[in-house]
């Protein structure tokens, strides 16, 4: 899956405390979002994902910081041709 090509390709280049944020992240946003594949990603979803996170009493710079990370990863997925 993308995901598990970005965790395995990507994420190793990164600080391991980033490594462990953004494996996090995105397997919550996995799950939460219930992503089968790459191309179910929309803006909507990115949203409705924002609104999970609001419901679940995490802040503004958490949110921030859960979109940036998804967003950086369908940047490389993108670059990569995926």
């Amino acid at each position: 899956s993308f995901f598990m090509r970005y965790r395995n390709q990507h994420l190793p280049s990164l600080a391991a405390n980033s490594e462990k944020k953004a494996i996090c992240i995105l397997q919550l946003f996995q799950s939460a979002c219930n992503i089968k594949h790459l191309g179910s990603i929309t803006p909507a979803t990115l949203s409705w994902y924002a609104g999970y996170l609001r419901n679940k009493g995490r802040s503004e710079s958490t949110i921030a910081a859960h979109i940036r990370t998804i967003r950086s990863a369908l940047s490389w997925a993108a670059k990569t041709g995926l």
